[in-house]
């Protein structure tokens, strides 16, 4: 009966303890960045904010990364499906830090990218395969991360297009 209980203790054990430790570290990084947050000023460095959202958020990937759901066999009673309840919100959580990390690393990146951008506006009402009608366009360029979006204008004021002449069935479709 001992190891038995003693499998029940260690595996609540360690399910309070990493939920706690979870909760604790996502306040944590939380509270750091709301503090980065208001504490910017508009004409700051984008590139230093977006750096110490990521340095919180690495601190949270090292407490998510260091979590020990406890033994998985041998349990009873409602304990198997809290655990499983529980490995599955985890595994989520996994996967967000894990986005949220490379959302925040891809960011400084793309600001850290100085040059200038093409700006493309399309349609999301004619979206084929990830495109549409490109209707708008015009140029962003990114120095020591500053965006500066220019104008952005319409397609159509581009160039001046010559009608294409089609035939009548064709012409009967559209």
């Amino acid at each position: 009966i001992v190891p038995l209980a003693g499998t029940q203790i260690d595996s609540v054990q360690s399910l309070t303890t990493s939920a706690r430790d979870l909760v604790r570290a996502g306040r944590v990084a939380l509270a750091g960045m709301v503090d980065e947050v208001d504490a910017y000023d508009a004409s700051g460095d984008r590139l230093a904010l977006v750096e110490a959202a990521g340095g919180h958020i690495a601190d949270l990937k090292d407490v998510v990364d260091d979590v020990d759901l406890g033994p998985g066999s041998g349990l009873i009673g409602p304990l198997p499906g809290v655990r499983e309840e529980f490995s599955a919100d985890y595994a989520e959580l996994v996967e967000a830090v894990d986005d949220a990390s490379a959302a925040v690393s891809s960011l400084h990146a793309f600001l850290q990218a100085d040059g200038p951008y093409l700006v493309l506006g399309a349609n999301n009402a004619e979206m084929r395969a990830g495109s549409g009608m490109v209707l708008s366009l015009g140029e962003m360029t990114i120095d020591d991360g500053e965006i500066d979006l220019g104008d952005i204008q319409p397609v159509s004021e581009l160039a001046e297009f010559d009608p294409v002449e089609i035939d009548r069935e064709l012409e009967a479709h559209y």
